[in-house]
């Protein structure tokens, strides 16, 4: 099986840059119009598609926004423009490695829509702190902001808002463990998405199941989940998304033995995520093409790529991230037979690292009951509406995954 980068299998426990080429086609024509724009809340609903936008394409034009914002005369005496600046730097923080710092510009935010009862803002907000908390480990308060972001999303007249946090808080329980909790969210997460044609949020579940099915060493589930993924991305010109099916489509060439073809996926992920500026990503391409040489035997070229994924994750603070690549780097050592004052070391670290990730992980009783009962609340909403009959299929067709799923994981146990 292919030594793949899992958020949960290995788990034990100012600068202002040139406007970039994303700006072409429809982000330059919204951006002009952001520009050029009079009034002052059409402006704001414009840098919100912006923001959305950059956040999947373009993570440093978060910053041109934020700065042309506060340059700006008119915004700059604009609370609510202050706030989503605000969210801007923060979002470009958090997914850049400067957590605190984002961290702090989003609760700053937060605490505007808070007053102003902006839920639908509070929702994606709450997602956007969530899964900061999740990159980095700290589990239990990723799911109070997966959930509050959930409370929220109910609260908001936007139907996406409904279920934002739902992909969020499933990830964290697999990650702490519970599989079962999981895969029953992100299953109806991706129901959900597909109702509403939402093809970028579908493709992240799709190949979040995959990996998940993967992990566990269930090769049949994992291809069609990697494939639907692959599908689904095609519907986006997201590059965070087509980083994603480069990355997808390596793991299943690898699978059937096209070994060069796979490499050269990958290393395509890799290229499309650097452009991109998102460490996560990057960590995660580096970590693959690293496991990709492993299981091939090239030992040299996989302990390069595994400390370029263990140095970004630690400058970024992602110690998830940490582990899984110091645990690479030992079974590089093991294989060797050698380096026994390396592997005692990497020893340490690791133990450090899952003990501080095990104080993280507690989730506290009343997220499972709001999970259970959101879970309820989706499933009534979506019984109550009328259904086309493709969408009627693709409900059984989850229904049935999450129904194997329980089989499988309670045989397991």
């Amino acid at each position: 099986m292919i030594h793949l980068k899992k958020s949960f299998k290995l788990r034990l426990i100012t600068l202002l840059p040139i406007l970039s080429c994303s700006f072409l086609g429809y982000t330059q024509s919204t951006y002009s119009e952001f520009e050029r724009e009079k009034s002052i809340e059409r402006k704001i609903e414009i840098a919100l598609e912006l923001r959305s936008y950059f956040i999947r394409n373009d993570i440093d034009s978060l910053l041109v926004l934020s700065s042309y914002m506060d340059s700006s005369k008119r915004l700059s005496r604009s609370e609510t423009a202050s706030a989503v600046r605000q969210s801007c730097i923060g979002s470009y923080h958090v997914r850049t490695g400067a957590f605190w710092v984002g961290m702090n510009q989003l609760k700053k935010s937060r605490q505007y829509f808070l007053r102003t009862k902006n839920f639908r803002e509070l929702s994606r907000i709450d997602n956007e702190i969530g899964n900061g908390y999740l990159v980095n480990g700290i589990y239990y308060q990723g799911a109070k902001y997966f959930a509050s972001s959930l409370d929220y999303g109910q609260k908001s007249t936007e139907e996406t808002a409904h279920f934002n946090g739902m992909i969020g808080l499933g990830k964290i329980f697999c990650a702490v463990g519970d599989t079962i909790q999981g895969i029953r969210l992100i299953s109806i997460f991706l129901s959900n998405c597909l109702g509403l044609n939402k093809f970028e949020s579908a493709a992240d579940a799709s190949s979040y199941l995959g990996m998940l099915y993967e992990a566990v060493g269930d090769m049949e589930m994992m291809e069609v989940y990697y494939r639907r993924g692959i599908v689904y991305a095609e519907e986006s010109n997201s590059k965070s998304l087509q980083s994603s099916r480069f990355n997808n489509e390596a793991i299943l060439k690898f699978i059937s033995g096209d070994l060069d073809s796979s490499i050269i996926l990958f290393r395509n992920a890799l290229a499309l995520r650097l452009e991109f500026g998102q460490k996560k990503s990057i960590i995660e391409s580096y970590f693959n093409i690293g496991g990709f040489y492993l299981e091939t035997g090239v030992l040299d070229s996989s302990e390069v790529n595994f400390i370029k994924s263990l140095k970004i994750s630690e400058q970024a603070g992602f110690l998830p991230d940490q582990y899984d690549a110091l645990s690479s780097l030992k079974e590089i050592y093991l294989i060797e037979g050698k380096r026994e004052a390396e592997i005692s070391a990497l020893d340490v670290e690791m133990k450090r690292i899952a003990g501080i990730i095990a104080n993280h992980s507690e989730i506290d009783s009343d997220i499972y009951k709001v999970a259970s009962e959101f879970e309820e609340s989706i499933r009534s909403q979506f019984e109550s509406k009328p259904k086309s009959l493709w969408t009627i299929g693709n409900l059984g067709t989850l229904c049935l995954v999450v129904l194997i799923s329980l089989l499988y994981w309670k045989n397991r146990s």
